[in-house]
């Protein structure tokens, strides 16, 4: 490539692009509704799969950990309704009620937070960041 014929340019008014912008469908992603939690496909892929998972909802901070057990331990959520599901939507509206409530959400919209695997107790399980979520009003992006 010949330099003199690379233009300079000022790069005062960009902004870098968030990466959440770019989202595959096998990063393991996590909505709330007021009524409902949904999990897209990346969330079933980075578990392996399986068939149920506790739910774990942080006292301190804004966030969610999901970790895989045994469909028979107590309180596991059976999540799996479809062989290979794009997502599944589990209706719990006391559990998103209190969510809402307690994070101070506002009702007339819905929270996407992109998940992380981590270990705790050496298990894989997938933390999801609700301090800065991605917001939509409808389907309109806030």
């Amino acid at each position: 490539m010949n330099d003199a014929l690379i233009n300079e340019i000022d790069l005062d008014g960009y902004q870098i692009v968030r990466g959440q912008y770019f989202q595959k469908q096998s990063e393991p992603v996590l909505t709330l509704f007021q009524t409902a939690i949904a999990f897209g496909q990346g969330v079933f892929q980075a578990l392996n799969n399986c068939e149920a998972i506790h739910v774990l909802l942080s006292n301190r901070g804004r966030s969610i950990v999901i970790r895989p057990v045994a469909s028979n331990t107590p309180d596991a959520v059976l999540w799996k309704k479809r062989a290979e599901p794009k997502y599944t939507k589990i209706e719990c509206p006391q559990l998103t009620r209190n969510i809402y409530e307690r994070w101070g959400l506002n009702k007339n919209c819905h929270y996407r937070a992109f998940g992380k695997t981590v270990q705790a107790d050496r298990k894989l399980l997938i933390l999801f960041d609700f301090t800065d979520p991605v917001v939509y009003e409808g389907l309109k992006r806030v």
